[in-house]
């Protein structure tokens, strides 16, 4: 896939954290950006992308190691 679209919901207890993100392979390294960022009281992960085996990933990573739920939707386009 040459891009990807995710709306992703996290939450950790009461915490809420939800994002947009755009993720688009450049040849054979990946470009991300994030928008209409919310969350209730701090961001509950950060996102990085990058290109692996030939796929490309969207990444998200815990700011805690406190039980955290994802849920997400994602739209692929090649």
């Amino acid at each position: 896939r040459n891009v990807i679209k995710a709306v992703v919901n996290i939450t950790s207890g009461s915490d809420v954290h939800a994002v947009e993100v755009l993720v688009l392979r450049n040849g054979a390294s990946a470009m991300i950006t994030t928008y209409g960022e919310m969350y209730s009281t701090a961001a509950l992960a950060t996102f990085s992308a990058d290109i692996d085996s030939g796929n490309l990933r969207l990444r998200v990573t815990p700011a805690s190691a406190t039980s955290t739920t994802f849920t997400y939707v994602r739209t692929s386009l090649s």
